[in-house]
């Protein structure tokens, strides 16, 4: 027998509850009754059906309902708290009956005339969420929206809400004050960076070539929307303002965001010319501009390459911006984000640097329990302090561990948490682990020169050095500019287990500040290309630097799942003269 097929469809689903519903009832049970089934009946079930809903679930406090349009969902939301303040205006306090309303677009199964699935979960969840008297909305009710409706939206972030496994990016509804009014003060303190993509300007002057133009502005929002860090306006947003000149205050104001980036493409025979800059909206600076020439034998190549470069030198801009707009604000305003911010613009590679920046994580943990991103970057400093640590246990390493799970708990779509677990899981010499969240931040966010790089990382210490050397190359494909000092050690590793030696000096050598372990394994290198003289005195280098060091001691830090590989890299550091 064939089992029937479960109805579904996509649908907006309202929650809505009354705030104190069972303290009312305390209170006088035969009023409270009363007077929320006259609201019922002269406000909900009117609205609610005048705006194409349907009621198919009434509880003592609350009801849910669905309707075929996300706009006239909202649009009925915000009649209903309209009429509940109008209602409320002459009651004194405690006669007064208030609602919480949460709106979600998702997928719904049918049962006869109810409705069931995580369409209708999120937004009981959201309902939950909401302030007295107010409303908030999913981010898929925000993007179908935006631009269409005149109501502000403040933007909450990702929130962990109860019994759902993913983190959902919430919006308040700020239906009292006019878009424009709102959008000013939009970004708070603690808010991410935001920014707004306008279109790029086709200058060739043949509209077949519009095409191309809005496929590169696209791209950048898709791309750019992956980074967790960013807030991105949407293309709808974005697109209202095509057209031969923008004021990018006006522009900023409108939108709610502090950067735009605006741009221009033009297609001069077999040469396309396509340039770009970032526009600092409180101070009109120009932040950054890039221009790029290049052949069009493969239009779609170059899209792909312009905008993977674009996206990934500009996330890196943004962030040093707005570092810099956090560091001259007095520290005890600091919020959960900006001593983030702070924090990750500190020389980790310098220990009074690393201990503010340990600092600074620690208070954006405890400001905001719910960072997912907070609590990554502090479980990454917990297991560079193990790493430091030679004569240690794995307490630091099990905290790290711990911190770097909670993240990917509290913001599992955030590439940057995925790779530092996975990093971890190195450490702790779970391989198989490592790859799987290496593989998935890839996945997240494919133009994140960082995870590229940890790929490699990765790639290196479980035996597979000659792919590794690609994750490299090609996180320095993404970003020209890609120069931390770890990618440097990461490739001078991976280029030392192919015995590689004079390529493994070359990356060795690129930064200037050189830590112990660098210098034990230039010492290493030197000591196979039989130049004992260079080797003596960078082994001297790193005892100086770790007086602690010993073979045995690193060894147990370093993770090669390959013994060949950790029996070379002892094989080097013997040969330099470094002590067992």
């Amino acid at each position: 027998m064939v089992e029937e097929r479960a109805q579904r469809h996509l649908a907006a689903i309202l929650a809505a509850d009354v705030v104190g519903y069972s303290r009312l009832m305390e209170r006088d049970e035969a009023d409270t009754f009363q007077r929320l089934r006259a609201h019922r009946k002269e406000l909900f079930e009117p609205e609610i059906k005048r705006h194409g809903g349907r009621v198919f679930k009434l509880m003592g406090d609350g009801l849910l309902c669905e309707f075929g349009s996300v706009i006239d969902a909202v649009e009925c939301a915000v009649t209903l708290q309209r009429g509940m303040a109008e209602r409320n205006a002459s009651l004194t306090e405690d006669r007064r009956i208030d609602v919480r309303i949460g709106i979600n677009l998702g997928d719904v199964i049918l049962e006869g005339e109810d409705c069931h699935g995580d369409g209708v979960n999120v937004a009981a969840r959201l309902q939950a969420e909401a302030p007295s008297g107010g409303i908030c909305i999913s981010a898929a009710v925000h993007h179908h929206i935006a631009g269409k409706l005149p109501f502000a939206f403040r933007d909450r972030g990702d929130q962990a809400l109860k019994n759902l496994s993913a983190p959902v990016r919430i919006y308040e509804v700020d239906f009292g004050v006019a878009p424009r009014a709102a959008e000013r003060k939009a970004e708070r303190p603690d808010s991410k960076p935001s920014i707004a993509i306008m279109p790029f300007a086709n200058l060739g002057g043949d509209p077949e070539q519009e095409y191309f133009s809005d496929g590169i502005t696209e791209d950048i929002i898709t791309d750019l929307s992956r980074w967790r860090m960013l807030a991105v306006q949407s293309r709808s947003a974005s697109f209202r303002y095509r057209g031969p000149a923008i004021d990018v205050k006006q522009v900023a104001r409108e939108l709610g965001v502090r950067f735009v980036l605006e741009g221009s493409v033009r297609r001069l025979g077999g040469r396309i010319r396509i340039t770009a800059q970032l526009i600092d909206s409180e101070t009109g600076a120009h932040v950054w501009a890039e221009r790029f020439d290049r052949d069009v034998a493969d239009v779609f190549a170059v899209q792909d390459e312009v905008v993977h470069t674009i996206v990934s030198t500009l996330v890196g801009r943004v962030q040093a911006a707005d570092a810099e707009r956090a560091r001259r604000k007095p520290p005890a305003k600091l919020a959960a984000y900006e001593c983030v911010i702070r924090g990750n613009a500190l020389p980790w590679d310098d220990p009074p640097s690393a201990a503010e920046a340990t600092r600074l994580f620690e208070t954006a943990v405890e400001i905001d329990p719910n960072y997912g991103f907070a609590h990554g970057v502090l479980g990454w400093m917990r297991y560079r302090a193990w790493m430091e640590e030679l004569g240690g246990g794995d307490a630091l390493l099990d905290e790290a561990h711990r911190l770097a799970t909670r993240a990917v708990a509290l913001d599992s779509n955030d590439s940057a948490n995925v790779s530092i677990l996975g990093h971890i899981c190195v450490a702790r010499r779970s391989f198989d682990l490592a790859l799987q969240h290496a593989k998935r931040a890839v996945g997240i966010n494919p133009t994140n020169q960082w995870v590229q790089g940890d790929m490699g990382t990765t790639l290196a210490y479980v035996g597979r050095a000659e792919e590794a050397l690609t994750w490299f190359r090609r996180a320095r494909e993404i970003d020209p500019y890609f120069d931390p000092a770890w990618y440097w050690f990461s490739l001078g590793l991976a280029n030392l287990c192919l015995r590689r030696y004079r390529e493994a000096l070359a990356a060795f050598e690129h930064p200037a500040n050189r830590p112990f372990q660098v210098a034990a394994y230039m010492a290493g290198c030197h000591a196979q290309l039989g130049a004992i003289n260079h080797a003596r005195p960078l082994a001297a280098e790193c005892l100086n630097k770790k007086q602690d060091f010993t073979i045995a001691r690193w060894m147990r830090k370093e993770p090669f799942k390959d013994p060949a590989d950790a029996a070379h890299m002892i094989e080097c550091l013997r040969m330099a003269g470094l002590p067992e």
